[in-house]
């Protein structure tokens, strides 16, 4: 005999309604974009002319847009996958108007951006949003409703949205919990979006396709070649990730049976600072500027030191601000010993002699130099990005 759970049967009735309620507000706001969208479209086929110059300026529109009112929302559906597998809380709300507003901007000046990801955003977002004033717990369930809800309204594909949303947070796993709340939000939706006039998004396919022996069977092998591409991609991709672990886990392992044997000890785990993937600047290419120079530069090729000849600092300085400004923070001798860049204390003779008179550090860009007899690499680690100042340390106190 089955069990009846009230709780599971209170969760499932809030989810529908939940449903419901998502598949109103969010087929609306679909049909609020694509209408927009669609006028966008026929405005920017008459004048695409006078509007595609002005592209890079919408972009730098559009990423001031999110520095302004919110530059987390700059993850995008990053954030959705995030909050699915628990390692946020919430999707801000300013995603909606903002990746609305973004797309409508792209698409007026000629940009290339599609419109699911917008949809799939403005839905997860709404329904999650409201799930949780609504108290109900499955994050991944919330998402589903949302995201079936904002692809059936923009596309009006029910069926296929509620698939889509059902498999597209793991791959290969399916939530079921969510189909039938899903189902409801998806065909609200489309019917909302369809009622307040939201055209159907399609291309016309004019031509016809000859299915003859000479036409299907090279489709056939080209179907076989990219779902062989596709599971080698798979596969490789799962190799790498079981390989990764197990040398992590035996790693670990390794630590735990060090730290058995050892008593009245601290044990400081301590890694490389990380690279950054960098372009090159090749000083050679900069004549002038190494007329300046008493001799060739040294240090690290993120972080350059420049010995300069006498007179010629000034020089020195306005070249390469010229050239580089935009690119490194240039410091003077001075401003390093007294500000303790490289830390507090007393610096060696040989130290200060070898740091020459300018100290170039690329602070939050991916530039370095390159000088005769350098190696020319692909990534480097001498900036002071992120990624390049911060280590990894764990601290084992087997003391007591």
């Amino acid at each position: 005999m089955l069990e009846f759970n009230k709780e599971k049967m209170k969760n499932l009735l809030m989810y529908l309604i939940l449903a419901g309620i998502v598949g109103v507000c969010v087929g609306a706001i679909d049909a609020l974009f694509g209408r927009v969208l669609i006028a966008i479209g026929d405005f920017r086929t008459t004048y695409y002319q006078f509007l595609v110059p002005f592209l890079p300026l919408a972009g730098l529109l559009i990423i001031g847009m999110y520095y302004k009112f919110s530059k987390e929302s700059l993850g995008g559906m990053g954030l959705v996958f995030d909050t699915a597998l628990n390692k946020r809380e919430n999707i801000p709300v300013l995603l909606i108007p903002l990746v609305m507003v973004g797309t409508w901007i792209t698409h007026l000046f000629g940009g290339s951006a599609g419109r699911e990801g917008v949809a799939v955003q403005i839905g997860a977002t709404f329904s999650h949003t409201l799930g949780k004033k609504f108290k109900l717990p499955d994050s991944r369930i919330l998402l589903v409703i949302g995201m079936a809800a904002g692809f059936s309204g923009l596309f009006q594909t029910p069926l296929a949205a509620v698939f889509f949303a059902l498999e597209v947070i793991i791959s290969g796993v399916l939530v079921y919990e969510a189909l039938l709340s899903a189902l409801v939000a998806s065909y609200i939706a489309c019917f909302i979006s369809n009622s307040l006039g939201l055209e159907k998004f399609f291309v016309p396919v004019t031509n016809t396709v000859d299915l003859s022996f000479d036409t299907v069977i090279p489709l056939i092998l080209i179907g076989i070649a990219f779902g062989l591409t596709g599971l080698l991609f798979s596969k490789g991709l799962a190799f790498g990730k079981k390989k990764a672990k197990r040398l992590i886990e035996e790693r670990n392992t390794k630590i735990e049976e060090l730290c058995k044997n050892l008593k009245n000890t601290i044990l400081f785990i301590v890694a490389d600072h990380g690279h950054k993937k960098v372009e090159h600047i090749f000083l050679n290419q900069y004549k002038d500027l190494l007329d300046t120079l008493k001799i060739t530069t040294s240090i690290e090729q993120r972080a350059t030191s420049f010995h300069i000849k006498e007179g010629k600092k000034e020089e020195f300085k306005r070249l390469f601000d010229k050239y580089f400004g935009k690119y490194f923070k240039l410091y003077t001798k001075e401003e390093i010993i007294n500000d303790n860049l490289f830390g507090p204390g007393e610096y060696h003779s040989l130290f200060t002699d070898n740091l020459g008179d300018f100290l170039a550090i690329a602070e939050d860009s991916n530039k370095c130099f390159i000088t005769d007899g350098d190696d020319v690499l692909v990534s480097q680690h001498a900036g002071y990005t992120d990624d390049e100042i911060y280590i990894p340390l764990i601290v084992i106190d087997k003391t007591c």
